[in-house]
């Protein structure tokens, strides 16, 4: 227990960090997102509002292709550049 902890320990300041800035946003995001931001009880009428519209799809299916083709170029570009 004593070397995973010394291990770690430099790493702890990071980890917090990155729980505070970037994980925490995102749960209260989601929960917002679930409850309707002040309506009582749990509800995907957001979601279904948001993800219903034809703008809102065609703007994640354009990020998602964008995504794909850019983790395919660089996908191409490290295989080449190992040899």
């Amino acid at each position: 227990m004593r070397g995973w902890l010394a291990a770690w320990l430099p790493a702890i300041p990071l980890l917090l960090l990155v729980g505070t800035c970037l994980v925490a946003p995102v749960l209260v995001l989601i929960w917002q997102s679930l409850t309707g931001m002040g309506e009582t009880g749990l509800s995907l009428d957001l979601w279904f509002n948001v993800l219903g519209k034809h703008a809102n799809q065609d703007a994640i299916l354009t990020s998602l292709t964008l995504a794909a083709a850019c983790a395919s170029a660089t996908l191409i570009v490290v295989r080449r550049w190992r040899g």
